[in-house]
């Protein structure tokens, strides 16, 4: 059986964590309006720091992590799940991947609000993607509707491909405007 990187040591599912810990607030410092100094000032560290920490995220500590993510206005949050993939043969799962599922879900801050989620059985959820060139690559940008008793729910959660292939890899369906070059 072929096991992700992860699999090797304890280290490196910790410096795959931290990595991706890393990137969100990299990519939440590259669309707020708040620079790398102003950045540095909030964490009490200089400019240079902030760079050792977006390009090392080897000392990552749990203080650390929410001390970086208050600093950018967000939150964080440690979770153990169960993926059945105990020989960690696709490592773990990324944050993207967490943040797509509870943005679907309407985005539950407490137990009452997750609750009526899952007690909502008649749910259905539409999706419809849309696929952009960016600089960087593209940007695919998901919509879902979300109808239930209560009403229609609309949630979007915008990710960045490097390349259409990516796109084609996620085993989602291409727009027609991309299945037709268009």
């Amino acid at each position: 059986m072929t096991t992700h990187w992860t699999t090797a040591s304890v280290d490196d599912f910790v410096h795959r964590l931290s990595f991706d810990f890393i990137t969100q607030l990299a990519k939440r410092l590259e669309s707020s309006p708040i620079n790398r100094t102003e950045f540095a000032e909030k964490l009490g560290v200089s400019k240079g720091r902030v760079s050792q920490i977006l390009n090392n995220p080897s000392n990552l500590t749990l203080n650390r992590a929410v001390k970086y993510a208050r600093a950018l206005g967000l939150k964080a949050s440690v979770i153990a799940y169960d993926d059945d993939d105990p020989g960690n043969k696709n490592g773990p799962v990324n944050s993207e991947i967490f943040t797509i599922c509870w943005d679907k879900a309407g985005r539950p801050t407490d137990f009452k609000r997750a609750e009526n989620i899952a007690l909502t059985g008649e749910t259905a959820t539409t999706e419809t993607a849309t696929v952009m060139p960016d600089r960087k690559g593209f940007v695919i940008t998901r919509r879902f509707a979300r109808t239930s008793e209560r009403g229609r729910i609309f949630v979007s959660a915008t990710g960045t491909l490097r390349t259409l292939e990516a796109f084609a890899s996620t085993n989602e369906t291409q727009p027609k405007s991309l299945a037709s070059g268009g």
